[in-house]
Formats: structure tokens, C-alpha cells, sequence
């Protein structure tokens, strides 16, 4: 079940538009443990990664640890309203996919 995680600054989400959504497939706990220990890249420096890819504002992170790798799920609305799914191994920091306009 999707849990939305409240305290942002748990994965350095502080950067994120007031208005976005970060859900996760993992508890709070699980994504701060897999943080702290190295095990994913802090959604900070993957934010960064992303929008030299693809610039527009963030409308949406999910943390999914269902299968390996960790994965984050990065919705972007472009400048011209356009919306792209970028899909990012969470361990390596790699773009796996991105889908939509850009």
C-alpha cells in the first residue's frame, strides 16, 4: 500500500515545489535506513540528474522497492504543460526510462 511520506527532508526533498507528492511502495523508516547506508541515492541529487534531462517543474516522486533495484518514479510537467514519467534506478543514480514529451 502507498503511504504519502510526509517529512521530506528524510530523502532531501527540501527543493521540491510545495504543491508535489512524494509516494512510496516503503515506510518512512525504510527509505531513510536505505539512505543513511548508502543502499539509494538521496532524491536530492537525483532531482538534479533529472532535470538536466528533462527541465519542467516536479508534480510527483514515488520511492518503489517492490523489486530490485530501488527505483524513483519522477512525474515532470514541462513549460509547455507537456507531463514525462522518468523512471531512475535509485541505487545507481541511472535514467532507466523516460516517457512522454520532452
Amino acid at each position: 500500500m502507498r503511504i504519502l511520506v510526509i517529512f521530506l527532508t528524510l530523502t532531501g526533498l527540501s527543493g521540491l515545489p510545495s504543491e508535489s507528492t512524494v509516494m512510496a511502495e516503503a515506510s518512512q523508516e525504510q527509505i531513510q535506513a536505505a539512505t543513511d547506508s548508502g543502499q539509494i541515492i538521496p532524491l536530492s541529487d537525483i532531482l538534479r540528474a533529472v532535470r538536466n534531462e528533462v527541465p519542467g517543474k516536479v508534480l510527483d516522486v514515488q520511492v518503489d522497492n517492490d523489486k530490485s533495484p530501488w527505483l524513483y518514479r519522477i512525474k515532470v510537467r514541462g513549460n509547455k504543460g507537456d507531463v514525462t514519467l522518468v523512471t531512475v534506478n535509485a541505487e545507481t543514480g541511472e535514467i532507466i526510462s523516460i516517457k512522454g514529451q520532452r
